[in-house]
Formats: C-alpha cells, structure tokens, sequence
C-alpha cells in the first residue's frame, strides 16, 4: 500500500466522522478526531510525492515529520512538483492538529475548517496525479537531440 492509499483511508475516516452516520450527535469532539485524519492524509499526500512518485530515499530520515511546512519545504527542494498556495496558506493550522487534536483539551477546529482542508486534499491529490501522469508519460517520449532526426523508427525507444 503505498501513501496515497493511505492518505485516502484517512480522508475517508474524516468525512465518515463528518457524515450523521459517523457523529450522530454533532460531537466537536469527534470533530477533533476528524482534524486528526486530515492532517494525517494531507501529510501522506506529501509523503507519496517524495517516495512514491520520485522515490527519492529518506537515509537522513528528514520525511519523517509531521510538520505539513517542513515537508512543502522538502517537497519543493528535491522535486519539481508545485505545491497549490491554498495548500500552503493552510499548512500550519492543519499541522497543529496532528497533536493538539488528540492531546489538547480544547476543540482545536470547526467542521466547516475540516472540510476546506478536505477539499484542499483533494484538489491537491488531483494534482498530485496529474503531475505523476505527466512524469511517465515524459519517460515515455523519445530521447532525440534537438535538431536530429532518427535514420529508422526503430530508433527510438519507445
């Protein structure tokens, strides 16, 4: 399973604790629980750009952060995706409730903050996807020297 996958259990988890059958009560407090698996998901989101789609190795174990900042920072210096600026103007209140959703004693968020961040997450996965569509299919074309044309087709490698 790799972490997009896993971003989509946490963001399903999320909506499930938004949704009447999740939280029949209008619980903020499962709210909290619903904050927790955004920022989950979002981060795993990142995560799966750096090892999924560029597969780029965390010997220095500098990914494993749960800082959504930190993890843009490292994103956009080892790889050529574009982070949205709404993901970025978000980042720091959806980091803080990693912790404080679990371990603080107040309500850290609404539902209506919960659910920008979902739609933040998916418009980022969709993203995310196009950009890794778009790196194989660059794979895919035929590595030609400018201003060269191949002799026979069979040149190129497909």
């Amino acid at each position: 399973m790799n972490y997009l996958e896993r971003a989509e259990i946490d963001i399903y988890i999320a909506k499930l604790l938004l949704s009447p059958e999740g939280n029949p009560t209008n619980d903020e407090g499962i709210y909290d629980a619903a904050a927790y698996h955004v920022q989950q998901g979002v981060e795993k989101a990142l995560k799966y750009v750096l090892h999924d789609v560029t597969e780029i190795s965390d010997e220095t174990r500098e990914f494993r952060t749960h800082n959504l900042d930190d993890l843009i920072d490292i994103v956009e210096s080892k790889t050529a995706y574009i982070i949205p600026d709404s993901v970025k103007e978000m980042a720091e209140e959806i980091t803080s409730w990693e912790a404080n959703s679990r371990y603080g004693s107040s309500i850290v968020t609404t539902r209506a903050q919960i659910e920008e961040a979902i739609n933040l997450y998916e418009n980022m996965k969709e993203n995310i996807k196009q950009w890794e569509k778009d790196l194989s299919e660059e794979k895919e074309e035929p590595d030609i020297p400018d201003g060269e044309e191949p002799d026979d087709l069979d040149e190129i490698n497909l």
